[in-house]
């Protein structure tokens, strides 16, 4: 199945791809960059979400075009990769989380096409989660496989009073992007679904409050599973066969 990878650090190197090449995409929503290239010698690519050098704060993220680009070059399913805080105690700082819920707390963005209401009962593919948990199986890497992730605006990090909000309303893990994508697939029938990395607790929940440095610092000591298990599900959702992704 055709499948691009969408994320940020550790993977915008792109030197998992051979033949790699860039695309400038034009779309009704403006322009998208997307890398193509090839992984065991079929058709990929990586999305550099928050742009090629990672200036795009998340609410900035042209995420309509980011998507509807995808689209026109014909991927039928999209990995997303991000980093994510936690708001539950057993989910740790350096963990990799599989989500297969959603609440969507963002506010000012553009998030539909407006090409009609579409189910999301359950947000995040189911299929492309159970190659992604196969996948975990076989590379024998630790993975939380269910968590309710919850979208917040951003740019800025949460208050604690938000935090103790939000896990009283149940919410396990946070970040800015995914609840937006995985939205905006659903309306174009593409499969979705994201790894996170677990860079943070929420506020208050220690006494290291969210710091993009710490932020960066857990990425990099935590890069080698990350990959691992984020290149293994790629290469096994390309060998995959079409998997059904409901409108």
């Amino acid at each position: 199945m055709k499948t691009l990878l969408i994320g940020g650090t550790g993977f915008s190197e792109i030197d998992y791809l051979e033949d790699v090449h860039k695309n400038t995409v034009r779309t009704p929503f403006g322009g998208a960059i997307i890398f193509e290239g090839t992984l065991d010698g079929r058709e990929t690519g990586f999305l550099p979400r928050h742009g090629q050098h990672h200036e795009t704060l998340a609410p900035q993220v042209n995420y309509r075009a980011n998507v509807w680009a995808a689209n026109k070059l014909g991927f039928r399913c999209l990995l997303g990769t991000s980093a994510m805080a936690s708001l539950n105690l057993d989910i740790h700082v350096g963990d990799l989380v599989l989500p297969d819920q959603l609440v969507d707390f963002s506010k000012h963005r553009a998030d539909s096409y407006f090409l009609g209401s579409v189910n999301m009962t359950e947000p995040f593919s189911p299929s492309v989660r159970r190659v992604i948990i196969d996948t975990v199986a076989a590379e024998t890497i630790p993975v939380h496989e269910k968590a309710t992730y919850l979208t917040v605006e951003g740019p800025r990090y949460e208050t604690a009073a938000e935090i103790r909000l939000f896990q009283s309303w149940g919410m396990d893990v946070l970040g800015m992007t995914n609840g937006t994508e995985a939205a905006l697939c659903r309306e174009l029938s593409l499969c979705y679904a994201t790894i996170g990395l677990i860079t943070n607790m929420g506020a208050g929940l220690t006494t290291q409050g969210p710091d993009l440095q710490h932020h960066r610092q857990v990425t990099q000591q935590n890069l080698p599973k990350y990959r691992q298990l984020a290149l293994s599900s790629l290469r096994a959702l390309l060998h995959a066969s079409d998997l059904p992704c409901d409108r």
